[in-house]
């Protein structure tokens, strides 16, 4: 099961009790909303601000200036957290903006422990399929024909830059993505398919990936590694041999982020590499296997004398969108047809015992902290061909990664949250978002 952390009581909570403001997530003092003051104008601003991003969190009844923000506001009463409820403020929102597009947002009632009072806490959803458009001059705060955005400090202003309006047409080019998607289920689940490969080939990528291991654990520091993730490929159905040279030239036309080639040597069944820096190893077999395997990033920078064992879930999925974008762009350089099947299979080793965590401090606000995997992930494989990763690349990586994270309590992602890591990663090394 997914959970959806916009809902998550967990989440709530800990935005009240560590607080903290960025660009989805905002603090204002305890104010009645009745009155249509400056600050009823100024919420709904931030409202359509967040609605126009990845949606967000407003929570009332904490100072936001002075010495020291943030701090239980003492003005705040129940009589004015009551003051604030799902259908006013939806009903107050949506009368702000054009369109039939209705703003989504539900406020969320949570008690401080350390003042025994309740704090309304607004989440708002991000749009569906365009952005909201102010409608309303309220207050000389809000500006008709206006599109509200949320900036990196947390304040809301309107779309100005090239820069603003490439965001937002990127978010709405992956939301439709997401209901062309859901529309063409069907075709999907076709192309990609729901059942296993057959069990041969299972058990034969089983039985070499196992081989491979014990040659990339031979020497320090694989050796002795606390947690790895491996990734194995083999083509199906095909007797296809290449040489050693052509090899070398296929990885190096493919080389990528993770598979960096540094100097590859030959062995008796094709080529491999290693970087004892980065924990990472390869191997290119000659007929078309592929084997990978990596340090988790999070060991190799820990610093000496870390006790904790941490699992960056954003870095996770980096790795995976580059398994798969990888597999597509060997198999091409090595001019295998595009709907030739391979196995692929992800195996992550070393989960045991580890709190889900975050490689950018950025990503913090889209998990719960605290959540410790109590055992080892099944690995995933899956039969593939370079057009279905690329048709469905956006949809395998979810799978990939939902295998991973339920053993986190079940911790899932929002469709939101995982957009937000992927498209990074898309921006960062491709320059798009990751679905286009």
């Amino acid at each position: 099961m997914v959970y959806d952390l916009l809902q998550a009581d967990a989440f709530l909570k800990r935005l009240l009790e560590s607080p903290g403001e960025r660009q989805n997530v905002d603090y204002k003092s305890s104010i009645r909303f009745e009155v249509k003051d400056d600050f009823y104008f100024k919420l709904l601003k931030h409202i359509q601000g967040m609605v126009n991003g990845d949606g967000g969190h407003i929570i009332i009844g904490l100072t936001e200036e002075g010495d020291r923000p943030y701090e239980p506001d003492p003005k705040h009463t129940n009589e004015i957290a009551r003051t604030y409820d799902t259908t006013k403020l939806s009903d107050a929102a949506n009368a702000s903006v054009f369109g039939e597009q209705p703003i989504k947002l539900s406020v969320h009632h949570m008690e401080l422990a350390s003042t025994r009072l309740v704090y309304p806490i607004i989440t708002v959803h991000p749009f569906e399929r365009q952005p909201v458009v102010c409608s309303s001059d309220g207050g000389g705060v809000l500006r008709p024909g206006t599109v509200y955005v949320r900036r990196p400090n947390a304040s809301t202003s309107e779309a100005r830059t090239p820069e603003d309006w490439e965001a937002l047409i990127n978010r709405c080019v992956e939301r439709r993505w997401d209901d062309f998607v859901e529309q063409h289920r069907g075709m999907y689940d076709a192309m990609v398919g729901r059942t296993p490969p057959q069990q041969g080939a299972l058990e034969k990528i089983e039985e070499w990936t196992n081989r491979m291991r014990e040659r990339a654990l031979a020497d320090e520091p694989w050796k002795s590694a606390k947690g790895y993730i491996e990734i194995s490929r083999q083509l199906v159905g095909t007797d296809a041999h290449w040489r050693r040279r052509e090899l070398r030239t296929a990885a190096n036309a493919a080389e990528s982020l993770w598979t960096v080639v540094w100097d590859p040597k030959v062995t008796s069944d094709g080529i491999d590499d290693r970087d004892a820096e980065s924990g990472a190893y390869w191997f290119l077999s000659e007929d078309g296997s592929f084997y990978f395997l990596r340090l988790f990033q999070e060991d190799v920078q820990a610093k000496a004398g870390d006790q904790d064992q941490v699992f960056w879930f954003d870095t996770s999925i980096w790795r995976i969108a580059e398994a798969l974008l990888h597999s597509a762009a060997l198999y091409r350089a090595l001019r295998v047809e595009a709907d030739q099947p391979f196995v692929i299979s992800v195996k992550h080793h070393g989960l045991e015992g580890r709190e889900l965590s975050c490689a950018d401090s950025a990503h913090a606000d889209l998990i719960v902290r605290g959540r410790v995997s109590p055992a080892e992930p099944r690995g995933w494989s899956k039969t593939l061909t370079q057009d279905q990763i690329r048709v469905a690349k956006r949809e395998l990586v979810r799978e990939v990664a939902d295998n991973i994270f339920e053993l986190f309590e079940f911790e899932g992602l929002s469709a939101g949250a995982f957009d937000t890591v992927l498209n990074k990663f898309g921006r960062t090394f491709y320059d798009k978002p990751f679905s286009s």
